[in-house]
């Protein structure tokens, strides 16, 4: 049994309801980031307590919007192109 409430309303079934619940979080987490408020930051990170699926979908969602991003300001093909080049010059180090 988790003490995640997301998880826990996954858990029990109700998956739009859970959804309805990180999408909210979600949002409220990037409009304090998007207004250096700190403090929320911190508050919106302790409700995760730790749950390393609900931090998983938070990253995947903040990854996906990420890359909707730059391709909308530069093109698929040129967000692709520099992507992999900055993966390269990472690896290469």
């Amino acid at each position: 049994m988790t003490t995640c409430e997301p998880c826990a309303l996954r858990e029990a079934g109700d998956t739009a309801q859970a959804e309805t619940y990180e999408s909210i979080r979600q949002q409220r987490l990037l409009l304090s980031f998007l207004n250096d408020a700190g403090d929320s930051v911190a508050m919106i990170a302790s409700e995760l307590r730790g749950c390393h699926d609900c931090m998983g979908r938070i990253a995947a969602s903040y990854l996906t919007m990420t890359a909707e991003s730059l391709c909308a300001m530069f093109g698929r093909e040129n967000a692709i192109a520099a992507v992999q080049k900055g993966l390269l010059e990472d690896l290469d180090g």
